[in-house]
């Protein structure tokens, strides 16, 4: 749910196992510096608050404890269906329905950063 839209996040899921699936060694997923903003919103002019106080909250799967990749790269698992081993889940991405699945083996989260 976006509270600034008030939309659902249409493909949240898709969106992570995507970036769980093709991200390197170094990642950063999010919005908020640099003058990114979401849903991709116009930058606050200078002085002006963002739609929040403290800016849009980030969806609760972004603070899951994904662990680290096993495997090097994605591997292509049939025609179109794409997996990944991390230490605490298992990502799954099938291009050709484009159904997501993230299964996590151990429930932990990250503390959020202020």
């Amino acid at each position: 749910f976006s509270i600034v839209s008030r939309t659902v996040l249409a493909q949240l899921e898709q969106d992570l196992a995507f970036f769980l699936l093709a991200r390197g060694d170094y990642a950063w997923a999010g919005w908020g510096v640099w003058g990114m903003t979401w849903p991709f919103n116009p930058e606050p002019s200078h002085g002006e608050l963002p739609p929040l106080p403290h800016g849009v909250p980030l969806p609760d799967e972004f603070f899951i404890e994904y662990g680290v990749p096993t495997d090097t790269v994605c591997n292509e698992v049939s025609p179109g269906v794409f997996s990944r081993e991390w230490s605490l889940a298992s990502v799954q991405l099938d291009c050709n329905t484009f159904q997501a699945s993230i299964d996590v083996r151990i429930t932990s989260t990250k503390a959020e950063v202020s």
